[in-house]
């Protein structure tokens, strides 16, 4: 009996002729597939559908070892598409039950695609966030901005110290509060007003018995081509001025520009 087959898609690409003979995708072995509809390609395989259908594939997907090959060749297929045209990325495991599904889905999105296209066109996604660590700015600030407040407190005798203290450590939580505010508020006001195309990722924690580390902000920017030296320039100097304060800064990329397009899991984009 003949196992079923699903249409695997990579992305959406405006490019009429690809410079990519062979690209193999998710298999390692198929090369991928080009369908030209309307006024962009498809970019997809034609794969087993229990690869993703199905019990076995249940448990695979909970299996890094065999998810994270796949997924990276998964993002391989789509960085390559960069490099000829802006391209609508679809997720890791987005299927469609027939090429005839796949049309009927693009084109009743086809402006949405379109217009994306249009709007990343020369364009990157760039993956900034930031953290602190808490015992180390409340060391900086000690030191620096507290400074004189501590030093009249280690000054006072043991009954008047104690009620002091008490409200030291009420006046530098605030402070930490305040500076944390001031000083990041400024830093993405600057970056956002180079780079105004960006948009907010959930936050996680990242606390660890090694690494007290707390996420204040997750942020994807959508960078263009001739943009991405000083964007990353910006960061750099921030993450400098920075290094002793206890917060740090995290880039990452270029990649697709998955957080500014509404592609989903599942059959559909």
């Amino acid at each position: 009996m003949e196992k079923k087959k699903a249409v695997y898609l990579y992305c959406v690409t405006r490019a009429n002729k690809f410079n990519a003979p062979g690209i193999t995708g998710i298999d390692a072995n198929t090369p991928v597939c080009f369908e030209h509809l309307e006024n962009f390609v498809a970019v997809y395989n034609i794969i087993p559908l229990n690869t993703f259908v199905g019990t076995s594939a249940e448990e695979n997907m909970k299996n890094i070892d065999w998810i994270g090959p796949r997924a990276m060749r998964h993002e391989n297929v789509i960085e390559r598409m960069m490099q000829e045209s802006s391209v609508y990325p679809a997720r890791f495991a987005t299927l469609f039950s027939s090429m005839e599904n796949l049309r009927e889905t693009l084109h009743l999105k086809s402006g949405l695609i379109s217009r994306f296209l249009n709007q990343t066109q020369h364009k990157c996604e760039y993956s900034l966030k930031g953290f602190i660590n808490r015992k180390q700015l409340l060391e900086f600030l000690i030191k620096t901005k507290f400074k004189q407040e501590k030093k009249q407190l280690d000054g006072l005798s043991p009954g008047k110290k104690y009620f002091a203290q008490h409200q030291f450590n009420k006046k530098v939580e605030t402070g930490i509060n305040q500076w944390i505010k001031r000083r990041c508020g400024i830093f993405l006001d600057h970056l956002t007003k180079r780079n105004p195309e960006v948009s907010p990722r959930e936050l996680f924690t990242e606390k660890t018995e090694k690494n007290n580390l707390e996420m204040m902000f997750n942020l994807a920017f959508l960078i263009h081509n001739d943009s991405k030296s000083a964007f990353l320039q910006e960061i750099s100097q921030a993450e400098k001025e920075f290094s002793q304060t206890g917060i740090s800064l995290v880039v990452s990329g270029p990649w697709a520009p998955y957080s500014f397009c509404k592609t989903t899991r599942g059959e559909g984009l």
